[in-house]
């Protein structure tokens, strides 16, 4: 744990021998996905075991139990951040919606304070805008679909996505700007407002890693499993199934770095550090966890960490 100091250099404040780390035990299946709360002391985790858990972190310990709907996997959990006594999970094509202040420890899909059924199929990642206004659930159809909270209701369906849209994000500073990115190889940005002329900006991943990849891996092709926007919204990351990190500058939608030899496997999770968006974290399927100092042009890798 670190305090929230004048952070020192990345090299300094990792290094391989220096990480500790803790290990959270009660899913029986894999974790599909993670949320801190704003203060980090409280975790969110959803699993194939057909549960999300509530983990307190200050003492390592699952302190609520939520199921999916008919014990299918869920798939994404996050808080509400305008008010992180709500957390919502996706399950199949249902979205839940818990109240983590009631005194029950398990709850079930029934004890549901909100639920939308409007996807078509199997969704992939759900994220809520900076005010709570607005959540966005991406699906295997490849569409995006726009639910009001207020209202509690579906407000809009995003297409554009050809293939399976695997992962979304609102924009930290604007409400109504949205990003996905998919099985197409492809990044958008949305309008999540208006009826028209939704689709903003789009750039070609699988075009930007023939320009502009050092070529290391071409057989896997670079489905756009996750991506990541810093929090002063300046830049935006993809983790790729070809084994590499793309970042683009914003607004203007620029490749501006390509990170490659960190992975074996595909990067299914990339982040910015939240105290420094130079530096940049992601995981993959070949058990790593690798921290990235965007200062350096070359021998960027701070730390290499093989998970488990």
């Amino acid at each position: 744990k670190f305090e929230k100091k004048e952070p020192p250099s990345p090299a300094l404040m990792f290094s391989e021998n220096r990480i500790t780390a803790d290990f959270l035990k009660g899913h029986s299946g894999p974790v599909h996905s993670l949320a801190l709360n704003s203060s980090e002391t409280s975790l969110l985790s959803a699993s194939e075991d057909g549960t999300s858990r509530l983990w307190d972190l200050r003492t390592n310990k699952s302190v609520r139990l939520f199921f999916g709907r008919d014990k299918h996997p869920i798939n994404s959990s996050i808080f509400n951040p305008s008010d992180e006594s709500m957390i919502f999970t996706a399950c199949s094509n249902y979205i839940s919606c818990f109240d983590i202040r009631s005194p029950r420890v398990l709850h079930q899909s029934s004890d549901s304070k909100i639920t939308f059924s409007d996807n078509k199929d199997e969704i992939n990642q759900i994220c809520i805008n900076r005010c709570g206004s607005q959540l966005a659930a991406c699906d295997d159809t490849g569409d995006i679909r726009i639910f009001n909270l207020s209202l509690q209701m579906n407000q809009r369906v995003l297409s554009g996505h050809q293939n399976i849209c695997h992962t979304i994000s609102y924009h930290p500073n604007e409400s109504t700007k949205l990003f996905s990115g998919g099985f197409d190889s492809r990044v958008v940005e949305w309008k999540t407002i208006g009826n028209k002329n939704n689709q903003q900006k789009k750039r070609d991943v699988g075009q930007d890693s023939a320009r502009f990849s050092s070529g290391t891996n071409v057989i896997n092709p670079p489905f756009v499993y996750n991506l990541h926007i810093s929090s002063d919204g300046q830049e935006l990351a993809t983790a790729l199934g070809n084994q590499e990190v793309h970042i683009y500058e914003l607004p203007s939608f620029r490749l501006s770095r390509v990170l490659s030899l960190g992975h074996s496997g595909f990067i299914s999770q990339v982040k910015f550090a939240s105290y420094d968006r130079k530096v940049l974290l992601s995981g993959g399927n070949d058990g790593a966890i690798v921290m990235w100092n965007l200062m350096e042009e070359e021998n960027n890798i701070i730390a290499r960490i093989q998970h488990g």
